[in-house]
């Protein structure tokens, strides 16, 4: 709860702040773009492990006087944070932030498929190594095999991030996305390969495709199988099988996996199947009057798809950044407090609406 961020921070007069960007964009959606005095008394700002907006980057350096503001960055597997870069009013007027420089005792290298370093602006592996290179994963040689190799050039153990990149003129790497069916979701480290494995596990399923969807903030997956299955029982069965973050929130039953002429899956027209609308909306969605119908209609834009009253705003496909953003437009078009507890404790549209009219009945007759 920005909340209680706010409060903490002017209690103890913090001044240095290490998060995911989305906590950073969460404040600043939560101060609608005005930030308040406490955070002003920051110094420096560490924001890693997913894509630091750039509008976000802009209002921190903008508002908060002689910050530092980094972007920084690093696999689990070589101590997190190994690389980064200050972010500059240059970096924010040419539209896009490097990844950066990696600190001392650890090196960086962009290779081709036949390990050899990529000349300047040639997109390649980023492979990283340096005394914060893990020795391995326990128990697990065949992932070992697959991230870990020497460098002939130096003869030195290398870590295989999946990310690929290229080195600029000025040394910088520029991260250029992710490899394969590793993907980043709100700061999550994603194998989509693990997921299509796990929903394959289930009886029914004869195969399954996951993928990120166009917002980049969900996982869709696309399976073949003997019958339709519900999407409550599909949840029910991975969540003692895959961490929260990693359950898809839309699945999409398919005839077939479509496959580009070299026999890869073909993600363009897998994305051309639509959610099924009839598993997202039952028939009883009628709004009870305006104040529902714009919650609704609120809903759905934010959300990207078709809104429901009556299902669980997560199982939509909502987060919490759209949580606080909610929260700040009930304060302002209603004029009534509102906490992002109580956003989290009611989790339908019409528990919602609920709420709300209990809270502006309060104000009629306070």
């Amino acid at each position: 709860d920005p909340e209680q961020w706010l409060l903490l921070m002017e209690q103890y007069h913090v001044t240095v702040w290490n998060s995911v960007p989305a906590f950073l964009q969460m404040m600043t959606e939560h101060s609608e773009g005005k930030l308040p005095d406490c955070m002003k008394q920051l110094k420096v700002i560490f924001s890693g492990g997913d894509y630091l907006n750039l509008k976000t980057a802009a209002l921190l350096k903008e508002q908060i006087p002689n910050l530092k503001l980094l972007n920084v960055g690093g696999p689990t597997e070589t101590t997190i944070w190994n690389i980064g870069h200050e972010v500059t009013e240059q970096d924010i007027q040419n539209g896009f932030l490097p990844y950066g420089r990696p600190i001392d005792n650890t090196r960086y290298y962009i290779l081709n498929d036949n390990m050899e370093i990529c000349p300047l602006n040639v997109a390649g592996m980023i492979y990283t190594s340096g005394i914060g290179v893990s020795p391995g994963y326990v128990n697990n040689p065949a992932e070992n095999f697959k991230r870990f190799s020497v460098f002939p050039q130096t003869g030195e153990i290398v870590y295989k991030t999946g990310d690929l990149g290229k080195y600029d003129e000025n040394g910088n790497i520029i991260f250029l996305g992710r490899d394969d069916l590793q993907v980043e979701i709100s700061g999550k480290r994603i194998e989509l390969n693990g997921i299509n494995k796990t929903i394959i596990s289930h009886s029914y399923v004869q195969n399954c495709v996951s993928a990120v969807t166009e917002d980049g903030n969900n996982i869709i997956a696309y399976y073949i199988s003997s019958q339709e299955i519900a999407k409550e029982d599909f949840t029910e069965y991975l969540s003692d099988k895959l961490p929260y973050f990693e359950i898809p929130k839309f699945f999409v039953r398919v005839d077939e996996i479509p496959l580009t002429n070299n026999g890869k899956v073909d993600y363009k027209k897998l994305a051309e199947q639509n959610v099924p609308q009839s598993d997202e909306i039952p028939q009883d969605n009628t709004p009870r009057d305006e104040i529902e119908q714009k919650l609704l209609d609120t809903y759905s834009e934010m959300l990207g798809v078709q809104a429901d009253l009556h299902t669980d705003f997560f199982a939509m496909g909502g987060n919490s950044l759209m949580a606080v953003k909610m929260v700040s437009k009930i304060r302002t078009e209603f004029d009534i407090p509102m906490s992002l507890t109580e956003m989290f404790s009611v989790l339908t549209i019409a528990e919602l609406y609920d709420l709300i009219q209990k809270k502006l009945k309060e104000k009629e007759n306070s």
